[in-house]
């Protein structure tokens, strides 16, 4: 029953709001390699939205796989670099996923 609310909500969060969120967290609790990784993923993230809002439910293999071939032609990222950005992105749906079963959505 969740899951049907949770795929069909009327609105969700900004992708840079939870990223802001995480990386207050981030250097609260003294994470800074983190802190670091995660505020580069998210200016390039930026960079590839064109600085535009980017709701997560709005996040799909497709975009996943745009934002892949930026990072590489772009950044020159390599193989490791990507996955590494791609795993934050997926660490931030779970965080939504989270932020919506507490209740704050």
């Amino acid at each position: 029953m969740f899951w049907k609310k949770f795929l069909n909500r009327k609105y969700s969060f900004d992708i840079f709001l939870i990223g802001k969120e995480k990386l207050d967290k981030l250097k609260a609790e003294g994470r800074y390699s983190c802190y670091r990784n995660t505020r580069a993923t998210l200016k390039k993230l930026s960079a590839f939205m064109q600085g535009q809002p980017l709701p997560v439910d709005r996040i799909t293999p497709q975009l996943l796989k745009d934002f892949a071939a930026f990072m590489a032609d772009e950044f020159d990222n390599g193989h490791n670099t990507i996955v590494e950005n791609i795993h934050f992105s997926d660490s931030l749906l779970h965080l939504n996923y989270y932020l919506a079963k507490k209740g704050r959505d």
